[in-house]
Order: structure tokens, then C-alpha cells, then sequence
């Protein structure tokens, strides 16, 4: 039995995850790679300036524009991918079978999106990247570990950059 393949046809689609919820899903999804192979990416952006849009935009418009990101993010990722909003302009994204180039080109297209999101008077908006990929054995802390130093790596370049990490960095 292929077992991406009922992975992917057992999946929701589409819909964006609370943090709890995402960290029981990542969970899973390393258990399935370590058992049965494969590839699982791990994205994590960050809006770059998010103080800076909520003092332009006002909280309660911040927040609608993160609600309609969210949205946007969503609707742009694959069926079986999992998308989560995990603090204030913060999203992971879990791409399972993609290795590390391929998340890391997914990931140039999420930033684009983010470039070109039209939201009221939010003027331009931007987001730093962190992108890796899981290997079999370790631990998932590791994981968001490694995603997390590549995003504050991108933030500290200037932003609105992807940084990508190989397992073992």
C-alpha cells in the first residue's frame, strides 16, 4: 500500500490549524516519515514590522488583515499541506513529500503573495522565511528549532528573504 497516497487522500484540505492543533499534526506526519520515508518540509514566516502595520492599521484592522492572509495563505497551499497561525504574524506551513529545494521554491511563492497582498491602507507588507526539511530520527523541537534560527537569520539580513537550513545545521 502506498502510504503517501492515503496520507494525502485522508488529509483536510485546506484548512488553517491552531497551534495545538498543528504540533499534534507535525507530530504525525514525523512518525509517518520515520516509519515509512519520504520528505516533510517545514516553513515558518513571519510578517516583517507587524508593530508597524498594527500602528498604521489600527488592532482591530491588524487583526482582519491577518485573518484575511490567513485565508489567502490557505487557499494557496496544497490539499494535504497544513497551514497554522501560531502567534500574532506568525504561520507555519508543512509540506510533506517536497525536500528542501522544492519547499524552498514553495516558499518564494508564499513570499510573493505576501509582497503583492493588497489589504486597506496596509502599504507594502513583507515577511521573513525560515525553510528546512525533516530527518528521519530527530526530534521535531529540532525541526521548528532549526526553521526558527532560519527565519530570525532572513529578519536579521533586511527581511522579506528566505533562509533555508539543511538537517544537521
Amino acid at each position: 500500500m502506498d502510504h503517501r497516497r492515503l496520507h494525502a487522500a485522508a488529509a483536510p484540505c485546506n484548512v488553517p490549524l491552531n497551534s495545538t492543533e498543528f504540533a499534534q499534526r507535525l507530530r504525525a506526519e514525523a512518525a509517518r516519515v520515520n516509519r515509512y520515508g519520504g520528505e516533510l518540509g517545514f516553513i515558518l514566516f513571519s510578517l516583517d514590522d507587524l508593530d508597524g502595520l498594527y500602528a498604521r492599521l489600527g488592532s482591530r484592522s491588524g487583526d482582519d488583515l491577518l485573518d484575511h492572509l490567513t485565508t489567502l495563505m490557505a487557499r494557496r497551499i496544497r490539499a494535504h499541506d497544513l497551514l497554522a497561525r501560531r502567534n500574532k504574524g506568525e504561520y507555519a506551513v508543512l509540506v510533506p513529500e517536497m525536500e528542501l529545494t522544492e519547499v524552498t521554491g514553495f516558499a518564494v511563492k508564499l513570499r510573493r503573495l505576501v509582497d503583492e497582498y493588497q489589504f486597506n491602507d496596509a502599504g507594502v507588507m513583507s515577511a521573513s522565511f525560515g525553510v528546512t526539511e525533516f530527518r528521519r530520527g530527530e526530534p521535531v523541537d529540532a525541526l521548528e528549532q532549526r526553521a526558527q534560527r532560519a527565519m530570525e537569520r532572513a529578519r536579521a539580513a533586511g527581511g522579506n528573504r528566505i533562509s533555508a537550513a539543511r538537517a544537521g545545521e
